[in-house]
């Protein structure tokens, strides 16, 4: 829309988005998204901002910047380079070596900082138009500003067409609204009365009659689209309108034709056109085009742009080019391409793009695969992404035909999260060199390079665990890895040849395997390593044996088969002492550390991953550094030492930010540190930080924050939340350490809500996910849950059973307490596999009606030094269940207490509902909504009122004899609370109860780090 325009309506939206503004100028820094269709006037109503601002007499600093459609390697961040074009330059100036993603990152950072500096003196208001249109790297930087912008002075506002946007950018938008600091005004169409008076403001001076036919027709047509209505009002009330179509082709309809192939021309160009382009592109003299673009000014077809014109608006450029014929379109292309190649600084995505639709492909297939190694070199990576993808259709017509391109498409996807399509890219790569070497391929594997390239993701055990292998070394330089292309094979190749060739096919089924990794595809990983591990036997040892055999190794230990991936991994140990190759024992012993902790050897296994991180740091790979840390802090959430284990995420990210690694890489950490949270029972800071990871994320990683999200969803009773996560799940990989915490999760929600038959199929799937790998706290967290239904079903009586429990449910049943005694066994130095073990055997005891209150005081007890408050609150419920059975109703009414002191603070709606249900069943007082937190954990603890009372004399520093004259008890009596305190709290001495009971006074008992550890 114009400027001229007045602004009708949307006084709802112009008073949110002053409150933004007000907001942004008082520190807080505020992003705003203006989501409409095109024309419904977004862009008018940012413009009003800085007239409302200026008006109130407050002060701004206001820029604004356009993106433009199909934008390439030049444009990338196109709408804040328009904005900030003064400091472009400064921006984009980085001549440090290393990594393209680090180099990414540093850009991200000084654009933070330069907001920063701009509204220091004044608010900054900085307008981001038709984002739809806009780069991934403009999208990308976008939503870091929305999570990092936090205490600046800074409005961003950005405008965009939803109906616009690719899939890629639609799922951007959904996580970017779930930013705290991100607001969303959705404009729907204006009123007709609201639309009447702003066509009414534009009529000429005209009767009345006249002006109201005008105004019907104007009204009725543009179905509260102001952009349209105007559109009619000026082609007149002799071309009466049914659509906007119309209307502009009739308007460019009275035209000469000189004008009329201007505009034409103009439809082709993406973002307008220089001046001296277009006379360079039409084949008129100048006087003619100079007449022909006066005309067109005039009549509003074009407008005047800095250097060159434009088309008013984006939906008039497109209603232009569907009105011309295909030959027309090519013809047209054809000539706008041939101007653009004479061009030096043209720009080769734009040249591409305009021999593409030109159908030269020819042309086209070497512009593009020019512009999608610029887009890599500029740090560009979803732009280089989606130019490959050019590349990779135009493949026939290109000059280079070996497997180089192939896997710079495959690193350009990995890089731009889209593992997935690196894997595709790499299996053609291979294809395409065994076509040159003339062999056959092996069992139709294809691979790819572990030199370069991002570390693998994380994968939780339960809600942590341990990271996926990483490729050796730091990722490659900004330019394009060139392999020499392979030969044709004439006759039989040399002994040499062959060595070479196989080598060669190793290193790129290493690289497929990384990338299979990434998508979650472990099996598949694992086939593409072991074959690459089959090719190099026999060869001399090399860093790249040294690679495969680690790669193998870790992939049969995320799969849960430690026994087998020892071999492989005390190979590659040996190979890389013998080669001198840093990076890959680093990559080893990581795998090694992990194996000799999950088989009880935690001392050696955490030197292991100490050792591993400190060779990864002098060799300078910082996927390994990663790895390293991460694994490490997974091996000590094992261990319940939570506490360390977010210190190792500290230390990594501070190591891997001197390496210059991107948040994209470091992420993994923070994916640990968001499951440490919710095992925790600090849920709120859980969600903050899931928000904010949520834009990091690639699609198998975005699965397992989701995976927390569903355990969350699920433990606050929200089902419309937990069907829409688990609806994303229907296409996941077959990654067991996903498949079986998803189906625990939701097979907790089902017997929560007693549908026993969807809980023994969703255990059963689990199980059978797991089948064959030793994942312990997965695999124990299922049989406990098995135990808990093997329960209710017992207790129910015959007729209300279902009837429709799935094949195989008896006989899997009866195993379920024997083989979770076994894990318990053999795993019981973990403290959370040792709670599920205790849990497992409480629940087989209530099935037999043997449990008692000490039972599930011992599971309590578990899951507390396990710091699992969410489970320990369901071992109270119980405590409280058995208590009030045997008539024990204030030991009962402490449980129940101690059950809802914990789930209280966690909002955990189900767990507080079953709660009611025991205390109405049992007749117990109800209990406070948010008790005290003093008398929450001295129900935690099982502290009897008299205990109570001598706890808090001993916080107070009394004395046995002091404490009996207080009570008028004997000093004996006094002696023998005391011990039972110590006893019950699990503390060795009166300081350290006083502690615990200072703790509660002043912290929530839901955080478990607010109690002394002892």
């Amino acid at each position: 829309m114009t400027t001229s325009a007045p602004l009708i309506g949307r006084a709802a939206e112009r008073g949110e988005l002053a409150a933004a503004f007000a907001k942004a100028a008082s520190g807080q820094a505020h992003v705003v998204l203006i989501t409409g269709e095109a024309g419904i006037g977004k862009t008018r109503l940012a413009e009003e901002l800085g007239t409302m601002a200026r008006a109130a007499g407050g002060r701004l600093h206001l820029r604004t910047g356009e993106s433009v459609p199909l934008s390439g390697t030049t444009l990338a961040y196109g709408p804040f380079a328009a904005a900030l074009r003064d400091r472009v330059e400064w921006l984009f100036a980085d001549d440090l070596p290393g990594d393209p993603t680090a180099a990414r990152q540093r850009l991200f950072e000084r654009m933070l900082a330069l907001l920063g500096e701009l509204s220091a003196r004044s608010p900054l208001v900085l307008v981001l138009e038709d984002l739809h249109w806009a780069d991934a790297s403009t999208r990308e930087l976008l939503a870091f500003l929305a999570v990092r912008l936090r205490r600046q002075r800074v409005l961003l506002v950005a405008t965009l067409r939803e109906e616009d946007l690719v899939p890629d950018a639609r799922r951007w938008l959904a996580e970017l609204v779930r930013c705290p600091r991100v607001s969303r005004l959705r404009l729907t169409g204006l009123s007709d009365t609201e639309l009447a008076a702003l066509v009414r403001g534009q009529l000429p001076d005209v009767g009345h009659a006249a002006a109201d036919d005008d105004v019907a027709a104007a009204v009725a047509a543009a179905e509260g689209n102001p952009l349209y209505a105007q559109e009619l009002l000026r082609a007149g009330r002799h071309w009466p309108p049914v659509s906007i179509s119309e209307v502009v082709l009739a308007r460019v309809g009275c035209v000469a034709r000189p004008v009329r192939e201007v505009l034409d021309q103009m439809s082709v160009a993406d973002g307008g056109m220089s001046h001296d382009l277009l006379a360079a592109t039409v084949p008129l003299s100048e006087r003619s085009l100079l007449a022909s673009l006066r005309q067109a000014v005039t009549h509003r077809l074009l407008t005047a742009t800095g250097d060159g014109y434009a088309l008013p608006h984006g939906l008039i450029r497109q209603i232009l080019y569907a009105d011309l014929l295909p030959g027309e379109r090519r013809r047209l292309h054809r000539r706008y391409a041939g101007a653009l190649a004479e061009r030096k600084d043209s720009d080769p995505a734009c040249v591409a793009r305009q021999w593409y639709l030109a159908d030269c492909p020819d042309r086209a297939a070497e512009s593009a695969l020019t512009a999608a190694r610029l887009a890599v070199a500029a740090r560009a990576h979803p732009e280089a992404d989606r130019l490959y993808a050019l590349v990779v259709e135009l493949a026939p017509w290109l000059a280079e035909r070996g497997p180089a391109v192939w896997e710079e498409a495959a690193r350009a996807a990995s890089w731009a999260g889209e593992p997935g399509r690196a894997c595709a890219y790499m299996e053609t790569a291979l294809a395409v060199a065994d076509r040159a070497d003339g062999s056959p391929g092996a069992d139709g594997q294809h691979g790819g390079d572990g030199a370069d390239g991002a570390d693998g993701t994380l994968g939780p055990v339960s809600v942590v665990g341990a990271v996926q292998g990483a490729s050796a070394g730091a990722v490659g330089p900004a330019g394009p890895v060139r392999h020499a292309a392979a030969r044709p094979l004439t006759g039989n190749p040399a002994p040499q040849d062959r060595l070479a060739r196989a080598a060669e096919r190793a290193r790129l089924l290493e690289r497929l395997g990384r990338y299979r990794r990434e998508t979650g595809d472990l099996r598949g990983a694992l086939e593409a390593t072991e074959e690459a591990v089959r090719l190099l036997d026999g060869h001399a040892p090399s860093a790249l044996q040294a690679r495969v055999l680690a790669a193998t190794g870790c992939s049969l230990m995320l799969l849960g088969r430690p026994a087998e991936a020892m071999p492989p991994t005390e190979r590659a140990l040996d190979v890389a002492r013998s080669v001198g190759a840093p990076a890959e024992h680093a990559h080893a012993l990581t795998t090694l550390g992990v194996i000799l902790a999950q088989n009880g050897d935690l001392g050696a296994g955490l030197d292991a991953l100490r050792t591993a991180r400190g060779m990864a740091l002098r060799s300078g790979a910082v996927e390994d550094v990663l790895r390293s840390a991460t694994n490490h802090m997974y091996v000590l959430c094992t261990a319940g030492r939570f506490t360390e284990a977010c210190e190792v995420a500290r230390d990594g990210r501070d190591a891997a930010a001197e390496l210059g690694a991107p948040p994209s890489l470091t992420a993994v950490l923070d994916f640990n540190t968001a499951a440490v949270l919710v095992a925790t029972g600090k849920w709120d800071e859980a969600d903050l930080l899931l928000t904010g990871l949520a834009g990091q994320a690639a699609l198998h990683d975005r699965r397992f924050l989701d995976l927390l999200r569903l355990e969350l969803a699920v433990a606050r009773g929200e089902d419309v939340r937990v069907a829409e996560l688990a609806a994303g799940f229907g296409t996941a990989p077959d990654d067991p350490r996903l498949l079986a915490p998803l189906h625990a999760c939701l097979a907790e929600q089902a017997l929560g809500q007693g549908r026993q038959a969807a809980a023994a199929r969703h255990l059963l799937r689990g199980l059978a996910a797991i089948e064959g790998g030793s994942m312990a706290e997965d695999e124990i967290r299922l049989l406990a849950c098995g135990t808990r239904l093997v329960a209710d079903l017992a207790l129910l009586p015959q007729a209300a059973r279902p009837c429709d429990l799935p094949p195989g449910w008896a006989a899997a049943a009866g195993t379920f307490a024997g083989r979770a005694r076994g894990t318990a066994e053999s795993r019981g130095n973990e403290p959370v596999v040792a709670a599920y073990g205790a849990l497992a055997a409480a629940e087989h005891a209530r099935r037999h009606g043997s449990d008692d209150r000490a039972t599930w005081r011992a599971v309590a007890d578990a899951w507390r030094a396990a710091q699992h408050p969410y489970r320990e609150a369901y071992a109270r419920l119980r405590e409280a269940e058995t208590a009030a059975r045997s008539g024990r109703r204030e030991q009962a009414g402490r449980a129940l207490a101690a059950c809802e002191g914990l789930a209280g603070p966690l909002s955990a709606a189900p767990l507080l509902l079953l709660a009611r249900q025991v205390a109405a069943r049992g007749r117990l007082t109800p209990q406070p909504d948010r008790p005290e937190p003093a008398a929450a954990v001295h129900a935690r603890f099982d502290l009897t009122e008299r205990e109570t009372q001598v706890l808090a004399l001993i916080s107070d520093g009394n004395s046995n004899r002091q404490i009996a004259r207080s009570l008028f008890i004997s000093d004996r009596t006094v002696a023998v609370h005391v011990s039972h305190i110590l006893d019950k709290l699990g503390v060795r001495n009166r300081t350290e109860a006083a502690l615990v009971h200072a703790a509660a006074r002043t912290r929530r008992v839901a955080d478990p780090d607010a109690l002394p550890r002892t």
